[in-house]
């Protein structure tokens, strides 16, 4: 027996809904890759940030031992 047009109707929006269910999950799966990108990228920024505060910190240091041979040799 074959089915009735509103069996057809339900059917195919059963299949509809099956495609955004799918969509909605490879979505939120591209959403999440980004967020660990983002968090991934924002742990390098930190490391150099921290990087860069030892330079800073060795550079005035040397700085303060440059200026310290100069009122010596003067």
């Amino acid at each position: 027996m074959g089915m009735s047009d509103y069996d057809i109707h339900i059917k195919g929006q059963d299949f509809r809904i099956a495609e955004l269910i799918s969509e909605t999950a490879f979505e939120q799966l591209a959403a999440r890759k980004a967020q660990i990108e983002i968090a991934e990228l924002c742990v390098e920024v930190a490391r150099l940030n921290s990087h860069i505060q030892t330079l800073e910190t060795t550079l005035a240091a040397m700085s303060g031992e440059l200026h310290a041979l100069r009122i010596d040799t003067q």
